[in-house]
């Protein structure tokens, strides 16, 4: 299995890029079945968070879903911590990444997540990792 850092950032990628109402521009770019299982992603983290008690990771998730851009480095944060905890959902969001890039292949290859590497407060390198495998380093 993929480190827990990359399977949530993934899912996340995914989420924030097809799991939102984008109408034509989501079906433009993925199949049905791939926006279906952004979808389930989302759902799964959702009932996750309700199923374990945890308001902070729900509050999180609902300013996410309305602002993912300003909220997913916090919701990753969260869901990265639960992902270590619980091995289910770290397995549930892992077969869920797998299903959609079967489905879609050309949008998981799209599906981007930004991580950033803090020493000492400040970003030192900041990782592109494309959900297909190609990976970018540049430097801030």
């Amino acid at each position: 299995m993929e480190p827990i850092s990359t399977i949530v950032a993934t899912a996340l990628g995914i989420v924030g890029k097809y799991a939102f109402d984008k109408g034509l521009q989501a079906a433009k770019e993925t199949t049905k079945e791939g926006v279906l299982i952004a979808k389930e992603i989302l759902q799964t983290i959702k009932t996750h968070f309700q199923e374990k008690g945890d308001t902070e990771g729900q509050g999180t998730m609902q300013l996410y879903e309305n602002n993912p851009a300003t909220f997913q480095t916090a919701l990753q944060t969260i869901l990265e911590q639960h992902a270590a905890e619980y091995q289910t959902l770290a397995q549930q969001l892992a077969t869920l990444n797998e299903k959609f890039e079967a489905a879609s292949p050309e949008a998981a290859s799209e599906v981007k997540t930004s991580v950033s590497i803090k020493i000492g407060g400040s970003v030192r390198d900041s990782k592109i990792i494309t959900a297909g495998g190609d990976v970018n380093f540049t430097d801030k």
